[in-house]
């Protein structure tokens, strides 16, 4: 029974809640901000140094011939794997085998040519 009373006043205070922020309006123009009392001082430094704290000029050529040398170890790599994965073609055996798949074609063709003449000779004779 307590708890259920609490919880009436929980949800109570929760719808409540929102009545009072909609008392603000979200879409009106913000508050004004309050003017700065501290006195800020502006700190000048000349330098003399033509330092600008970057890379050296020997530095900068370091790093792209050392870009230039990862650039090509990735494509040695590349060029490699490729080779080594790619079929091979032996040259004798590939021309063998070239003219042995042309000869059983054309014969294959001439066979079927026999046979549509047959056929052809049939419907022919059975007219």
């Amino acid at each position: 029974m307590i708890a259920a009373r609490l919880a009436l006043v929980l949800v109570v205070l929760a719808l409540a809640a929102p009545a009072a922020a909609v008392a603000q309006d979200a879409f009106g123009p913000l508050p004004a901000s309050p003017p700065d009392t501290s006195q800020q001082q502006v700190v000048t430094t000349s330098s003399s140094s033509t330092d600008n704290g970057g890379l050296k000029r020997w530095q900068e050529i370091l790093i792209f011939v050392g870009g230039g040398f990862l650039l090509a170890g990735i494509g040695w790599a590349i060029v490699s794997d490729a080779r080594r994965n790619a079929p091979v073609e032996e040259t004798a055996g590939v021309h063998a085998a070239k003219t042995a798949r042309e000869a059983d074609r054309h014969k294959r063709k001439e066979v079927a040519r026999q046979r549509g003449r047959a056929a052809r000779a049939a419907r022919k004779r059975n007219r």
